[in-house]
């Protein structure tokens, strides 16, 4: 096996980033943070401090119409590029990469990222992820919002789309994050090997 992109997906508002700072917190050194490619207009909604690329909105246009960029978050119009993922391969570094589910439809019909690993975070229904958000004491127009992704998102959640499915509850965090451990534990050996 070779230093393959590791996308992490499913419905928004689950566990994900927990999940994936965790994993940069107890092996550091073995991912890397990819930057990605955007409008300057995202830069207000992403942060003034946020280290990734900004140009202008032709040029991004252009570099689509080119193919050279790999989808990354259609929803928020962020896009990954082919170099960056070049970049950290070339480093030995793993790279641990968040995409929603439309992203990850359009990658995988595309054939755009060829051996890359998808790991779903999703519910086991609809009614489950409900009780989820709830719990959070959102605002009810977020809590809504997040509700219509999940609608739209949780046909797509199961083993005929991914390979690796992990099902978050109200109280599972911990075994969450020992399933994902255990699919990422190959790919964080290869990444030792390359740099021994």
């Amino acid at each position: 096996m070779n230093l393959v992109p590791i996308f992490i997906t499913g419905l928004i508002g689950l566990c994900q980033d927990y999940l994936m700072e965790r994993l940069k917190l107890d092996f550091q050194d073995k991912f890397i943070d990819v930057k990605f490619h955007s409008t300057k207009i995202q830069k207000e909604l992403l942060g003034k401090n946020s280290e990734d690329y900004f140009i202008s909105k032709d040029i991004l246009e252009r570099e689509i119409r080119e193919k050279n960029f790999i989808v990354f978050y259609e929803r928020l119009n962020i896009y990954l590029s082919r170099l960056e993922l070049q970049r950290i391969k070339d480093m030995g570094k793993l790279s641990l990469i968040f995409i929603d589910i439309p992203s990850s439809k359009t990658i995988k019909q595309e054939g755009t990222c060829k051996n890359a690993i998808f790991i779903c975070i999703t519910s086991k229904s609809i009614e489950q992820f409900r009780d989820y958000q709830k719990k959070k004491n959102l605002d009810n127009e977020i809590f809504e919002y997040l509700i219509d992704l999940a609608k739209e998102d949780i046909p797509f959640c199961t083993s005929d789309h991914f390979d690796n499915i992990i099902y978050q509850s109200n109280d599972n965090l911990e075994e969450c994050y020992q399933q994902l451990t255990e699919i990422l534990i190959p790919y964080i050996s290869i990444e030792n090997t390359k740099k021994n």
